[in-house]
């Protein structure tokens, strides 16, 4: 279990600058700043474990695909695939835009403001986790590669337990926003948003390595070769 865990939230730390400077604005717009003592840290505690709630049920979906991958042995392929078309995205920024353009992606969650919309409005517990919910499906670079590595591990529990390692790991970041986030400028967060770059081409480089099965624990683990069944022996 944790040799799944660590590493997804390792990957949520690492996304901490880039939670900083992206997703500041919305964590900054959660209504909890007229709240004093234990009902603040309700609401912030019911708003993050819904939005991690939701990267586990991520973890699930795409762990389930990932496996039916993994028995088509075709988990290293997309684990190298993803990770040279992440670089390549970073080094030439123009591909992102362009892809941005083809897939609307911020129109397709426009619904979703409507229901957050809402729930800011009645600011009850269930509507602070329910507001975790829907943050967790909003576009982000982040937990796209986070469901990158997740999908990668070809197992339904290893990928839901990276996700929730993964959503641990980005805590700092979000509850800090959250709660002190009026004392970030706009230049501070801009700086942090500069420095995402350079983690997703690290991501890019990890995904590389893990599909490469180079044998280093936690980081590149080696590839396991399905056992051969005994109906698939042929004698001549």
């Amino acid at each position: 279990m944790l040799q799944v865990v660590l590493p997804g939230i390792l990957f949520g730390l690492m996304s901490n600058f880039h939670c900083l400077g992206m997703c500041g604005p919305f964590a900054l717009s959660l209504p909890v700043q007229q709240k004093s003592g234990i009902g603040k840290a309700l609401s912030v505690a019911f708003y993050q474990i819904g939005r991690i709630s939701t990267y586990v049920v991520l973890g699930v979906l795409f762990g389930y695909f990932g496996k039916s991958v993994t028995v088509a042995g075709l988990q290293q392929i997309i684990s190298i695939t993803a990770g040279i078309l992440i670089i390549v995205t970073v080094l030439i920024p123009k591909i992102g835009s362009l892809l941005q353009q083809f897939i609307p992606v911020n129109k397709m969650f426009l619904p979703l403001n409507k229901i957050i919309a809402h729930f800011y409005k009645n600011q009850s517990l269930p509507g602070y986790f329910i507001i975790g919910n829907l943050n967790g499906l909003f576009p982000c670079g982040m937990v796209y590669l986070a469901i990158a590595a997740a999908f990668s591990t070809g197992n339904v529990a290893s990928s839901a337990l990276f996700m929730l390692g993964f959503g641990l790991g980005t805590l700092p970041a979000m509850v800090a926003v959250t709660l002190m986030g009026q004392w970030m400028s706009f230049g501070l967060r801009k700086k942090f948003n500069n420095i995402s770059p350079y983690f997703f081409a690290l991501v890019g480089v990890l995904l590389i390595m893990r599909g490469m099965g180079l044998n280093i624990p936690y980081v590149s683990p080696s590839l396991e070769v399905p056992p051969i069944e005994a109906h698939d022996v042929h004698c001549h």
